[in-house]
């Protein structure tokens, strides 16, 4: 019989929801310089948002392929630069 998947926290998911936080914050304190001209700091803001969910997505296959919460955080540990990486790079 096969186990129910259950959907835990891990590193990778609890650092999405420090991007989102990091995010609002951000787009509230520089609004009036995120909003300004024809409103790409806005389209930008929204493709950052994106690229941290697509770690979502990242963190739940992971979760179905890998069982053990050990090695699940390594390797979620391992994709957390390359996202900063590119969200500091598109900043």
């Amino acid at each position: 019989m096969m186990s129910k998947f259950k959907y835990s926290l891990t590193v990778l998911n609890s650092s999405v929801i420090t991007g989102y936080l990091f995010l609002v914050v951000y787009g509230i304190m520089k609004w009036d310089e995120v909003s300004k001209g024809d409103g790409y700091g806005i389209v930008a803001l929204a493709l950052v948002f994106a690229l941290i969910s697509s770690a979502l997505f990242i963190d739940f296959i992971l979760q179905l392929i890998f069982r053990k919460k050990i090695i699940l955080n390594i390797i979620g540990t391992l994709f957390i630069p390359i996202y900063l990486y590119i969200i500091i790079l598109n900043s």
